[in-house]
């Protein structure tokens, strides 16, 4: 079960810190009334970056810049960061072997149009999210060599698209 809601208002948690650059520190400055996807895979991007110890990672991205989710990879050199569809939707996070170090944030299931999520080759650990059994079109899914421990999730049968998947 996703504690997310109450994670934004405990300092010291990854998510505090997320809302926090987006309130306070975004260069981007997202206006009130800007869709809500916008501001959530936003902030689930910025959550996923301090939770992986983001400034330590191979590559920045331009995570934590004023450009768009869509324009923080690597300008299709090796397909590597975040990537969006024509609608500016992010569909695609590649991450794999960047030196990500932690866990992943429960509300990275949030980025429900994901159809490839590749984090594989870090030093990621704990339990998988649950949350990523909402990703409905997910067909690409790698998590291997990390350190991730326990069962699956009852919510990974939900990913009817799922045609890869790797996690050992």
């Amino acid at each position: 079960e996703s504690s997310v809601g109450e994670k934004v208002f405990q300092k010291g948690t990854t998510e505090y810190q997320a809302l926090q650059w987006l309130a306070n520190e975004d260069p981007l400055q997202l206006p009130v009334n800007s869709k809500m996807e916008e501001i959530v895979e936003r902030f689930v991007l910025v959550n996923l970056y301090y939770a992986t110890n983001g400034p330590e990672w191979k590559k920045q991205f331009d995570f934590l810049t004023g450009k768009s989710v869509c324009e923080w990879n690597d300008n299709n050199l090796q397909d590597l960061g975040i990537y969006c569809d024509d609608k500016g939707k992010v569909n695609n996070v590649e991450l794999s072997n960047n030196n990500l170090v932690g866990t992943l944030p429960e509300d990275i299931g949030l980025l429900t149009l994901v159809d490839e999520f590749r984090v594989a080759e870090n030093a990621l650990e704990g339990t998988i999210p649950s949350s990523l059994g909402i990703m409905q079109e997910l067909i690409g899914l790698d998590l291997s060599k990390n350190k991730f421990h326990g069962v699956f999730s009852q919510s990974f049968g939900q990913l009817v698209n799922l045609e890869n998947a790797r996690f050992s």
